[in-house]
């Protein structure tokens, strides 16, 4: 009778342990499996890059005419965002671009100068950080849907280029027909700009509008002196840009 006693006690001892055992490994599978993701299309935090092609638009000035639709800005950039609740999110862009102004030839043309040429351009390389505000609409699950973004960017013009180029029916003191000419260092463009800028975006594919709300041209009667137009800065050039955008993710 005893060892019938002492042979129960330790069969429910071990089958206690056993139980006991199969619990905290049932709790422990449990807590790995409800690990809520929090970083995707339509989680907590995204990222991803994206490029972008916009034609400048918006209107001109006399003396700083530009012909459109050879007049563009190309971007490539890396977008944050946070999502904060179903329908609205935060974020942050940061992006390199190039805004490339094709100078018209006429005789009212003066920035920089008079003087006319075969092609001309005034190019802006920016390096830009934006902050904006996403609302979502639409159902969707775990991918990007369909949004509309609003916000404001600062644009740093690392390098600012004036472009020339002339052809010649015979061939210059260097034996050549074809001129190129291409001046840095420009002292008449502000040291930063900034814009306002919307996106409609339909999942990968987005539709893009920025607006500059500062001067590109510094405005400095010493500058512009020897030109003798009696001017402190030359004629804006056009500040809108309409685009699109293909985000770049998997």
């Amino acid at each position: 009778m005893t060892y019938r006693l002492h042979y129960l006690i330790i069969f429910c001892i071990l089958h206690s342990l056993g139980s006991f055992s199969q619990t905290i490994l049932l709790e422990e599978n449990v807590i790995g499996d409800t690990i809520i993701p929090t970083f995707g299309p339509n989680m907590k935090n995204y990222f991803h890059f994206y490029v972008g092609y916009g034609m400048i638009l918006g209107p001109d000035e006399v003396g700083s005419e530009i012909n459109y639709g050879r007049s563009y800005d190309v971007a490539v950039g890396a977008l944050y965002k946070r999502k904060v609740n179903n329908n609205y999110a935060i974020g942050m862009d940061l992006l390199i671009h190039q805004t490339s102004f094709n100078l018209k030839q006429d005789t009212a043309k003066f920035l920089p100068n008079d003087s006319t040429h075969k092609n001309e351009k005034l190019i802006f390389y920016n390096l830009s950080l934006g902050l904006f505000n996403r609302i979502n609409y639409g159902k969707r699950g775990n991918y990007m849907g369909n949004y509309v973004d609003v916000g404001v960017r600062i644009d740093w013009p690392f390098s600012v280029v004036h472009f020339t180029k002339d052809k010649y029916p015979v061939a210059t003191a260097n034996n050549g027909r074809t001129v190129r000419t291409r001046t840095s260092a420009l002292l008449f463009t502000e040291a930063l700009n900034y814009s306002i800028y919307a996106r409609m975006g339909f999942t990968r594919y987005v539709l893009t509008a920025s607006y500059r709300l500062s001067d590109v041209f510094v405005k400095d009667a010493e500058v512009y002196q020897q030109y003798g137009r009696n001017i402190d800065t030359y004629p804006e050039l056009p500040a809108l840009v309409v685009g699109v955008e293909i985000s770049l993710y998997w």
